[in-house]
């Protein structure tokens, strides 16, 4: 009876590692259509493939947890020939497996590769989850018609495909085509497979010395206390399939394009709302030459508001695509030997477009150009008595439309930690 007692203290445990063993953390990265290289900048395949590399590197500095395989998997909707669908399915398998591994390392012994080129599976589940006409057949055809079958004239043909194109006269194929194949389409599937470390059974089942035989007393044994996972999460540390996302509050920035001609700037964007940013910048060369024969002094200040495109909820702020409306203004003395233009006012504005590159969560590049309206009243002078004397010769106005703007900022980023989702 005592060891029946033992055995079962010794099951409850370790029971929370047990169910740990099997359960998948899926990470899916997508391609552009007839695509087969990975894109980090395509969709959200950029934050997906970080909190992949994030939670492998989290597993290995477990000494609780070991991560028993790593599936690669790669498939195409229904449509294409089979063949075609093959090749590709392949090539993408191919380059997330290589891009994964260039980040993070993956022993051999644990990679496993899909070879179900075509997503039946996939199709399968979500035919499942819905009534449907014809809901049966599908599946019976899904499960038991052979991919590729010899047709009358002893030429290959898309098995299960024909027969789902035939059936109902099209109909079913028309349905999955509007609502199933389009999700199906470009992508793949990296999944991660965790269970207990030696480590962590022995532990656990070292703790049957002390604990007591009546079961009821069992919280001698604290799960809390071992700071082991239960149910995927570290008493201890964040959720890792929680993750805790960094959001930018506040991006300062300067044009590289100023700093090269030695012109110092900064701009200072606050993004709010999902779409919108508005952003202040400050551009302030004064140089003036020992002889006063040169000059190149400008102070110029300027706003502009930014709807930032494309699906915002799974992308970071400031980044992808934007489309902008500016204006500013500022004044300007500009002379070389002893001859220069004076402007106590200038303005400018137009529309802007451009895009953020994400590099890490604390920087971005920029690039931008801005189209529009400059305008300016100015003075001509010219310099006499060894430059000492401004002589005014006469005053002018100018006018421009075209471009007023080209930028190639550096961005960096003030963030708060906020959990995903929210």
């Amino acid at each position: 009876m005592k060891k029946i007692q033992n055995t079962v203290i010794v099951l409850l445990i370790i029971f929370p590692f047990i169910r740990l063993n099997g359960q998948d953390k899926e990470f899916k990265i997508l391609f552009r259509q007839n695509i087969s290289k990975v894109d980090p900048l395509f969709s959200n395949n950029y934050k997906t493939l970080d909190m992949l590399a994030d939670y492998l590197n989290k597993i290995e500095k477990d000494s609780m947890l070991v991560v028993s395989q790593v599936k690669f998997s790669a498939s195409a909707s229904p449509e294409g020939r089979y063949f075609d669908n093959k090749i590709l399915a392949q090539s993408r398998l191919a380059s997330v497996e290589k891009y994964v591994r260039n980040r993070v390392k993956i022993n051999d012994s644990i990679i496993h590769r899909s070879n179900e080129h075509i997503g039946w599976s996939q199709l399968a589940k979500m035919v499942q989850t819905l009534n449907i006409q014809d809901k049966k057949q599908i599946l019976d055809i899904i499960e038991n018609v052979q991919e590729i079958i010899t047709g009358e004239n002893g030429k290959w043909i898309d098995g299960k495909k024909k027969r789902l194109m035939d059936l109902s006269n099209g109909k079913a194929w028309r349905y999955m085509e509007r609502n199933f194949f389009p999700s199906m389409r470009n992508g793949s599937a990296v999944t991660v497979c965790v269970s207990p470390s030696p480590l962590a059974i022995k532990k656990a089942v070292n703790r049957k010395d002390s604990a007591s035989c009546k079961i009821m007393n069992l919280n001698i044994y604290n799960i809390k206390e071992l700071n082991i996972y239960n149910n995927g999460y570290k008493r201890n540390e964040k959720n890792i399939s929680d993750n805790v996302e960094r959001k930018p509050v506040l991006g300062v920035k300067t044009n590289l394009l100023f700093d090269v001609l030695l012109f110092p700037n900064i701009e200072i964007e606050y993004p709010f709302a999902k779409r919108w940013s508005i952003m202040g910048e400050w551009t302030f060369p004064w140089y003036l030459s020992g002889d006063n024969s040169k000059a190149l002094q400008i102070l110029s200040g300027g706003l502009e508001g930014r709807y930032w495109f494309g699906n915002r909820k799974d992308r970071r702020a400031m980044t992808g695509w934007f489309g902008g409306v500016y204006s500013g203004g500022g004044l300007y003395d500009i002379r070389d030997k002893g001859k220069g233009y004076q402007g106590e006012f200038y303005i400018a504005a137009g529309i802007s477009m451009g895009y953020g590159l994400k590099v890490n969560d604390n920087i971005n590049f920029e690039f931008s150009l801005g189209f529009g309206y400059l305008g300016t009243k100015y003075r001509y002078y010219e310099a006499e008595n060894n430059y000492h004397d401004l002589i005014w010769k006469h005053d002018g106005r100018y006018t421009w439309i075209g471009p007023t703007k080209a930028k190639i900022s550096f961005v960096w980023l003030f963030n708060k930690k906020v959990k995903q989702g929210r």
